[in-house]
């Protein structure tokens, strides 16, 4: 495990909350595997490795879309959580 996460929310209308909680499910392995080596867990794809995570839904035109950046490098810290309303 990479630390903290920085959870961003990329597309839609996620909650950091929402954000939060489908990545946790993710990398504590919930969901089913795919051959992609992602996994497909309540109608949420998500995947990623070595501190870089996302989670999608519906799968493969998100209209919904989190990102977890790992964050405890040296040199780094965890940015505040922005949703995409914020940021337009």
């Amino acid at each position: 495990m990479y630390g903290p996460i920085g959870v961003y929310i990329e597309k839609g209308h996620v909650s950091c909350r929402e954000g939060e909680k489908r990545l946790a499910d993710a990398l504590e392995g919930k969901g089913t595997p795919l051959q992609t080596g992602e996994s497909r867990y309540q109608g949420w794809v998500c995947g990623g490795q070595m501190g870089h995570y996302f989670c999608r839904k519906p799968f493969p035109n998100a209209n919904e879309e989190v990102v977890g950046e790992a964050c405890d490098f040296s040199g780094v810290s965890c940015p505040a959580r922005v949703t995409a309303d914020d940021t337009a």
